[in-house]
């Protein structure tokens, strides 16, 4: 037990629980019949009635960045990579460590299992955390939990996931599809995440036919926001999902035309099928 990090508390679980917690960012929607009425999207994203979140950045203090470059990373892996799987690549000489995508609304609500993928082993010296929401506030209210009582190193952002469960309410891969609600969510996120940087995890698309990642990774190295630490790009499309091998073409194609001089620069990692070292030489 003294040896993994507990992150949620009785008192703070009981406080999400009955919305109690004093959060800065206030929640997009109105109390109506004493319910919370999330605002709908407009089938336009760029006519969204969602707004930036209403949050002064916290005081400044050194933000810690990951070097990702020449390490083993062990990518994020839903119902794989728990924690001893994660203890057990430690042992075989992985360098950096990422826990499951956690479902940012059901930490908000307390959720015990939920909060159980955040947990780190004193083996991870370097470990990051993955989250999946679909709106800034989301985002922004689940950091005022990070920046204080989360132990990790880096916060990564899910904008993979291709299940319907987490499409269907704008997160995961569909997140792709919503550049407001993205931009907004980044800037919420390094508005309120201090201590370390943010990276984040995409796919080639929605369609392998119509890739589209490149744009997006130049969209978001035009938005200069601070505190990315790196981009993930997974060589499949959405309706891919884990079928056929992964278009490392294609990753490199975006790698290739990241070379705008006026934006700030953000390591471009790739990812899929490389399940050995024998993978990553080839």
């Amino acid at each position: 037990e003294d040896e993994v990090t507990h992150t949620i508390s009785g008192d703070l679980q009981i406080q999400l629980r009955k919305n109690k917690y004093p959060f800065v960012c206030q929640r997009h929607g109105k109390k109506k019949g004493g319910k919370l009425q999330q605002q709908e999207e407009t089938k336009q994203e760029d006519e969204t009635v969602l707004s930036p979140p209403s949050l002064e950045p916290l005081p400044s203090k050194t933000r810690k960045l990951i070097d990702f470059s020449n390490k083993v990373y062990i990518a994020p892996l839903t119902t794989v990579g728990n924690l001893p799987f994660r203890r057990i690549m430690k042992q075989f000489g992985a360098d950096i460590t990422c826990g499951e995508m956690a479902v940012a609304t059901q930490l908000l609500e307390g959720k015990p299992s939920e909060w159980a993928l955040l947990k780190r082993h004193k083996s991870e010296d370097v470990f990051g955390i993955q989250l999946a929401a679909g709106y800034p506030d989301i985002f922004t209210r689940t950091m005022e939990i990070i920046e204080p009582l989360v132990d990790c190193d880096f916060v990564d952002l899910n904008l993979g996931c291709p299940l319907e469960l987490i499409c269907n309410k704008g997160a995961g891969a569909k997140l792709m599809m919503r550049d407001k609600q993205l931009r907004d969510s980044l800037l919420g996120i390094t508005n309120t995440l201090q201590k370390c940087g943010i990276t984040i995890k995409m796919r080639t698309g929605w369609d392998e036919k119509r890739p589209f990642a490149h744009e997006l990774v130049s969209k978001i190295h035009r938005w200069n926001i601070p505190g990315i630490n790196a981009i993930m790009v997974h060589g499949r499309s959405r309706l891919q999902r884990y079928s056929r091998l992964a278009n490392w073409q294609y990753v490199n194609d975006v790698v290739a035309g990241d070379q705008d001089a006026t934006a700030t620069h953000i390591p471009i990692v790739g990812n899929g099928d490389i399940l050995s070292y024998n993978d990553y030489e080839t």
